[in-house]
């Protein structure tokens, strides 16, 4: 599903979005917030300023794959997303070794 990235948030300088996922308590959820961000926000953008929030995401692990979508929505929220891209963000299925059946989500 297709989504437009909102200019609001395009416009976050990297302190700012680092004090927002600071704000995130659960380090698993900050850690894959932090890649949802650094993947529609940074991943194009090379200079230093950006590298504390790429420590985040080196630090990435597979079993935040299996975070429950409604927990990685509300922190996408409180962060800056819309309600309704956060819902699609959220949903992500990986593509890899590390499966998520559909009703394990729903707790």
């Amino acid at each position: 599903m297709q989504y437009k990235r909102s200019k609001k948030l395009n416009s976050i300088e990297p302190g700012e979005w680092l004090r927002r996922l600071s704000k995130i308590g659960n380090e698993k959820i900050r850690i894959k917030i932090a890649c949802i961000v650094w993947w529609d926000f940074v991943s194009k953008k090379k200079r230093e300023e950006w590298l504390p929030i790429h420590s985040l995401v080196e630090k990435f692990k597979p079993i935040c794959y299996l975070l429950p979508a409604y927990a990685v929505e509300n922190a996408l929220i409180k962060i800056g997303y819309s309600g309704r891209v956060a819902k699609i963000r959220s949903h992500y299925k990986p593509s890899s070794p590390v499966t998520i059946k559909d009703n394990e989500n729903k707790n």
